[in-house]
């Protein structure tokens, strides 16, 4: 490259190797432009869009850090700033930025329609869809506002709306990938899976390497049983999580599992669902095999008792991974070892043990607290603390009144961290819910899987009960949420599980609507009462 030798010209030059899309050159001619004059704002804020399009976003929020010390008020070094911070999930940070962008520059809608983007990401839906409210009100024609309201619409649970806002940003701007995202998370949440595949395989046809499309993707797949295109897919759940990591992303096609002699398989997800993925062990093959499995220390003891051949440890730490022929998630069993509908083996009611000691205990306990000696025990939980989604799987415990009322049956609580305000909305119903002294219902997994397998039957929203109850092969009875709420493998439409034999699903018939379910399960235990 030949060196100019004024100031001039270099920042033209790099402003035109930048339009060209030559950001690493443009970069060398910005660095060196910057020599030859004292004040380096005007380059700054074209340095540091030259960084964020190289994805290199810790040089572009130093170079705009150094733009703003320089001059505070310099319109769009913020929005950039921003837009670093959100790239690196700083949406906190972010957020500070763009409403800085906002106050040098109140008319400006891309600065709101970015703002509503962060507000979105930190599951703030109302300031989010009033953001991106006021963008449109700036410029009409700009699609981005119209897709943050379709997001923000769909996590509040209105659907419909958020479609016709997502279909309007898609007639402005057909080309943009994120929209068909938009759309095809949208259907994916109403349980509309194949027009949601429609619109991820539109989104992958502009950008082939949308890793949070493909795992979506994923998601649509298992729900619809298509397990074998499911897993593959499942598998960029490694490169979307927060805690990814590529290197445990899975080729199923080929044979190195199988032949593998020493195995180290990690812990993932939440408790419930590594309890869920930890049936699959039971389809391991341990002849002449090493296998270690990562669990949480709550259900160390339990795994022990229900996998004798399998070696469980709490820390992984200790261990040198070189040493093992393979290395994977436990949830990727699955893409090996339950690629189809007949690999979930109907015969085998559970997989898991309790302490046959601690459950005789607690069913003598039952003995004493029945009301009649044919009263049946059922173990209720209702409430779900999931961040994302809890409150949509989580069930108000007056609408469960008609349940409580059957008094063929006695009520033990399940459900770890019991307000205060429950308590008393039970005492106001006239109604019990038996508290079990001394169990801490969230640490002590051991004794709850006694107490669960104490119980006749189980009553349980989608929580760790449900996965513990169906695991141990107790009569279970899963309330449902229906649409985003409702996990892929609770399948849609499906009244049992694959992965629990013993387990029924009541599905919500409309969002919200807790009525239906509740009442099926009603009939179904008058109906086994009956009998």
């Amino acid at each position: 490259m030949t060196r100019l030798d004024n100031y001039d010209e270099l920042f033209l030059s790099a402003n035109q190797l930048a339009d060209q899309g030559a950001y690493r050159e443009a970069i060398e001619l910005y660095k060196l432009a910057g020599e030859y004059k004292k004040d380096k704002s005007d380059l700054s804020l074209r340095l540091a869009i030259a960084y964020f399009n190289l994805e290199d976003y810790q040089n572009t929020i130093n170079s705009l850090y150094f733009l703003i010390e320089q001059q505070q008020e310099a319109l769009f070094a913020h929005q950039v700033l921003g837009r670093a911070f959100f790239k690196i999930k700083k949406f906190d940070d972010a957020l500070i930025a763009f409403n800085k962008e906002i106050k040098l520059n109140p008319k400006y809608a891309e600065a709101y329609s970015d703002k509503a983007y962060a507000l979105n990401e930190l599951k703030r839906f109302q300031e989010a869809y009033q953001a991106a409210e006021i963008a449109n009100q700036l410029d009409q024609s700009f699609p981005d506002p119209y897709d943050c309201m379709a997001i923000a619409l769909n996590q509040m649970g209105q659907n419909s709306e958020a479609l016709i806002f997502a279909f309007k940003a898609l007639q402005i701007d057909n080309k943009n990938s994120d929209f068909y995202r938009t759309v095809g998370d949208i259907y994916l949440d109403i349980d509309e899976n194949k027009k949601a595949l429609k619109f991820y395989d539109l989104a992958l046809k502009i950008n082939p390497k949308f890793f949070m499309v493909l795992y979506n993707k994923s998601l649509a797949l298992l729900k619809m049983l298509n397990f074998n295109e499911g897993w593959k897919l499942y598998e960029y759940r490694h490169t979307t999580y927060k805690t990814q990591n590529p290197e445990l992303f899975q080729d199923f096609s080929k044979k190195k599992f199988q032949n593998a002699k020493n195995i180290l398989i990690l812990k993932e997800q939440g408790l419930g669902d590594f309890i869920m993925f930890s049936s699959i062990l039971s389809d391991l093959s341990l002849d002449g095999k090493n296998i270690i499995v990562e669990t949480d220390e709550r259900i160390l003891p339990l795994m022990k008792r229900s996998f004798k051949k399998i070696k469980f440890i709490i820390n992984i730490n200790q261990l040198d991974k070189k040493l093992f022929d393979h290395v994977l998630s436990i949830a990727s069993l699955g893409g090996y070892l339950r690629r189809d509908i007949q690999a979930f083996k109907k015969e085998i009611n559970f997989f898991l043990k309790s302490e046959d000691n601690q459950k005789e205990k607690f069913k003598e306990l039952f003995k004493k607290i029945k009301t009649n000696p044919k009263q049946k025990i059922c173990g209720l939980s209702w409430r779900s603390n999931n961040k994302t989604i809890g409150n949509l799987k989580s069930i108000d415990l007056r609408e469960l009144k008609p349940l409580l009322e059957l008094s063929e049956f006695k009520f033990i609580n399940l459900q770890y961290q019991i307000s205060e305000q429950e308590k008393k909305e039970i005492k106001n119903m006239g109604m019990e819910i038996v508290n079990i002294p001394d169990i801490d219902l969230y640490n002590d997994i051991e004794s709850l899987c006694s107490l669960i397998d104490a119980c006749d039957f189980i009553v349980t929203i989608s929580n760790i009960n449900a996965h513990l109850a169906g695991a141990l092969g107790k009569t279970t009875y899963l309330l449902s949420a229906k649409g985003k709420a409702k996990h892929f493998y609770w399948h849609h439409c499906q009244d049992s599980s694959l992965w629990y034999p013993t387990l029924k699903i009541f599905e919500q018939d409309n969002i919200g609507d807790w009525s239906s379910p509740i009442n099926k399960v009603i009939e179904t235990l008058n109906f086994k009462n009956d009998d």
